[in-house]
């Protein structure tokens, strides 16, 4: 970047210089965006070593990479995968492991003996925070399949301390090989791409597939954001739509006994008359099933017309027990 720039020196540092090399950078968004990261981040490393007193840079604000992505990943079928797997036996448990937990290359291929636990009731696999993309300790399940798969490949006598994978992780050349050999195209009609961070995605697709919620993807992931996982890493294609599609109400255009729809409706009635009730008996409430009616503000400035006043409420439900004559 700095012999890009034209940088010779720290004071030549200039913010004009790194806006016309991006502009000229025929790159994805977010590459120019870790470019800018880095700029920043040596920087403050000079700041902090008293190199300099202000960062030239500060103010220079990322691209939005939102809708300007180059390519986009797509997720592997069922059918695809087992292809994949079938097409080398050493390199099968590196797919394999790739498509059931999510692990990305770079944490796969530092993977060490000391990290699996393959014997036991809980089978785990454990990703140092020094070989994570975010710095963080994670242990992830294993599944029966996977584990079977490293158990069988696990040497007699092995060191805690040898690569698990030493001499079987495969180069972005023999991915493409493998991925043509299993008959899996490259590219598609949509224009979306698959490699081998494309079986993150593939675990990630599968698990929303399955029903797993956002935040169990999520954590699967190890996302700090869950619309990263929502909307990157989840496939849309691979989801079962058509379940979800049958799972909604059924409203059909005509009911099944031949009556119309809104006649068959019931009428639920906003009051109800109410027989007069002898109350000659003690004990009886005939008002029990009455609501009380509304009563008027207007009342009280003498509009009594059709209400009871708050002042002969209790007259007004006497008047309605039928235990006084009907009088004004």
């Amino acid at each position: 970047m700095a012999a890009a720039c034209k940088w010779k020196q720290i004071a030549d540092i200039r913010p004009q210089g790194f806006i016309e090399w991006r502009c000229n950078q025929d790159i994805a968004p977010r590459t120019l965006n870790h470019y800018l990261d880095a700029l920043n981040v040596f920087l403050r490393w000079l700041i902090e070593c008293g190199r300099l007193t202000t960062n030239p840079v500060e103010s220079i604000k990322k691209v939005d990479a939102r809708g300007r992505a180059t390519f986009h990943r797509r997720a592997l079928t069922r059918d695809e995968a087992a292809s994949l797997l079938a097409v080398d036996e050493r390199r099968r448990p590196v797919y394999l492991l790739a498509m059931k937990t999510g692990l990305r290359r770079s944490e796969i291929g530092t993977l060490e003996w000391r990290d699996l636990l393959l014997d036991g009731e809980h089978v785990v696999v454990s990703v140092r925070a020094a070989n994570t993309k975010n710095r963080r300790h994670a242990v992830l399940p294993l599944a029966s399949d996977v584990s079977a798969a490293l158990r069988k490949m696990r040497p007699n006598g092995v060191e805690p301390c040898e690569r698990v994978f030493k001499g079987r992780m495969p180069n972005r050349t023999t991915v493409q090989r493998d991925f043509e050999r299993a008959g899996i195209q490259r590219v598609d009609d949509q224009g979306r791409r698959v490699d081998f961070h494309a079986l993150r995605n593939t675990c990630i697709t599968w698990a929303g597939a399955a029903g797993v919620s956002e935040i169990e993807r999520k954590e699967l992931a190890r996302h700090s954001d869950a619309r990263l996982t929502a909307n990157v890493y989840t496939d849309p294609a691979g989801l079962n739509l058509r379940k979800a599609v049958d799972s909604l109400p059924s409203f059909p255009d005509e009911p099944t006994d031949g009556a119309s729809p809104i006649a068959s409706r019931a009428v639920v009635p906003t009051c109800q008359a109410v027989a007069p009730t002898d109350t000659s008996k003690r004990g009886v409430d005939a008002t029990q099933h009455l609501a009380k009616p509304k009563v008027s503000r207007n009342v009280a400035r003498g509009d009594t017309e059709g209400h009871l006043s708050p002042k002969n409420w209790r007259r007004g439900e006497s008047i309605l027990r039928g235990t006084l004559s009907n009088r004004p």
